[in-house]
């Protein structure tokens, strides 16, 4: 019996010393960093909204009176002047007699839709086609109703189009009445043509819906946790975990309310692998 507590008593003793020459390594181990500090900046919270591309203006050509589409005068794509004819509709009255109709352009554009077929019967309610100038365009997308209050005319905006190039856009237009069923407001916002973009198109928009000035903040990377959020601060060689309170956020930085200051050296890469106590090596990059 004797024996077996010795041996036991053994074995609690290497696993002791092994923790602690773990724990030891551990501490030892000195970890390659970057550093930043808190700072005090405007921050602005934006949001990504897919939009459709219209042109401006974009309109739809309607006849003037009802009939039967005859034919085109011209082909999608095409450019036409405003009053120029873009298709013919004939009236059908037995032991009527009438000359084609002719359906003009009200703007000058681009033909971007042709609707009708030979023979169909059009109202003053149905389209004949679809004229767009291409200059300057819409991005045109829903906007849910708890933004309403936070956007405003005038406001700029990055669009990303389909090929991943960037151009910047103005709100241009904002619904006063929200869509009964989605409960949303449609906007629209201007931005010039870089070339090579059509009606039809879809493209993306970063909307500001949030601005903060002034307010002390730091890097994305430097954030670590999911409910608890925490970073590591530099104190000499050491890397001390500090919790933290954050607000806003944008795609670069996130407000920290709590827990920081602008003296605090606050470690940025390498920061993953860290544990509360480990030396750290400040690493020029």
């Amino acid at each position: 019996m004797k024996n077996k507590i010795l041996l036991v008593t053994g074995i609690f003793l290497i696993l002791a010393s092994c923790k602690g020459r773990e724990k030891n390594a551990i501490k030892e181990r000195i970890i390659p960093v970057t550093v930043t500090t808190p700072q005090k900046r405007e921050l602005v919270k934006e949001i990504v909204f897919t939009a459709d591309i219209e042109g401006n203006p974009d309109i739809y050509v309607y006849p003037e009176i009802p009939g039967y589409f005859l034919k085109y005068a011209v082909r999608e794509g095409e450019r036409i002047e405003k009053d120029g004819i873009i298709a013919y509709i004939e009236r059908k009255i037995p032991g009527m007699e009438y000359k084609p109709i002719p359906v003009k352009s009200p703007i000058s554009g681009y033909v971007s839709e042709l609707l009708r077929e030979k023979g169909e019967f059009v109202t003053q309610a149905k389209p004949i086609a679809r004229v767009a100038r291409y200059g300057e365009l819409f991005a045109v997308f829903s906007l849910p109703g708890k933004y309403a209050g936070k956007i405003r005319r005038g406001e700029r905006t990055e669009i990303i189009l389909e090929d991943g190039r960037r151009v910047k856009g103005t709100l241009r237009w904002i619904s006063k009445t929200l869509e009964p069923f989605t409960k949303t407001l449609k906007v629209k916002v201007l931005f010039k043509n870089p070339g090579g973009i059509y009606p039809g198109m879809v493209c993306e928009v970063k909307l500001p819906v949030k601005r903060k000035g002034n307010v002390l903040s730091i890097e994305k990377d430097a954030i670590l946790g999911d409910i608890v959020k925490y970073v590591f601060v530099k104190k000499g060689n050491i890397a001390k975990k500090k919790v933290v309170k954050t607000g806003i956020e944008n795609e670069e930085y996130v407000e920290i309310k709590e827990g920081l200051n602008e003296k605090d050296t606050v470690i940025l890469k390498g920061n993953k692998v860290l544990k509360d106590g480990m030396k750290v090596e400040v690493k020029e990059e």
